[in-house]
């Protein structure tokens, strides 16, 4: 797994049934080994392969309840390539130590956040969520005001009471 970055932007769009665009990294060190012992990997995750020039390849994950990004991606502006997403793997949540990203944040409840926020910015309802989910296409909504995001790492934080709590150093930041 990698840090996620520490970082302020903010969410100017957010994406239903997103595809997946898998970065070069994860490609050469993870999906390529994969389809070299199983030439089937591919197509039964549902991943194509685009040729992009001479010696360059991308990998798209199509949109669906196998998608790494789950049903809803949340995107910001920001030089390492990560974002907010859904998971399709809802019980990572319940594990006590979540170190298991390359750098993006999953989002427990994500199509409710999602449909919060656009229900806010434009009066987005569940009934149209429920159309947009249905649809299975990638439908973008971009956020008439965008809101801001703020990746922080802490070591140690306050709780409501004042009560200091101090958690182990996983990035080794300190």
């Amino acid at each position: 797994s990698m840090a996620t970055p520490v970082l302020n932007s903010t969410i100017t769009a957010v994406i239903f049934n997103p595809e997946w665009h898998v970065p070069w990294s994860i490609a050469t060190k993870e999906l390529e080994p994969a389809m070299e012992k199983d030439p089937g990997y591919l197509a039964r995750n549902h991943y194509r392969r685009e040729v992009l020039g001479k010696d360059r390849v991308r990998y798209i994950q199509s949109p669906g309840n196998h998608n790494a990004l789950g049903r809803v991606k949340f995107h910001f502006a920001n030089s390492h390539d990560v974002y907010l997403h859904d998971t399709p793997r809802k019980r990572l949540f319940k594990l006590p130590r979540r170190l298991l990203s390359h750098g993006c944040v999953r989002v427990e409840q994500a199509v409710k956040v999602a449909t919060l926020m656009l229900n806010l910015d434009q009066g987005f309802n569940w009934e149209r969520l429920g159309k947009v989910l249905k649809s299975g296409e990638t439908t973008e909504y971009r956020l008439k005001t965008p809101i801001p995001v703020h990746l922080l790492y802490s070591t140690a934080a306050a709780d409501s009471h004042g009560n200091l709590h101090f958690m182990p150093d996983v990035y080794s930041a300190d």
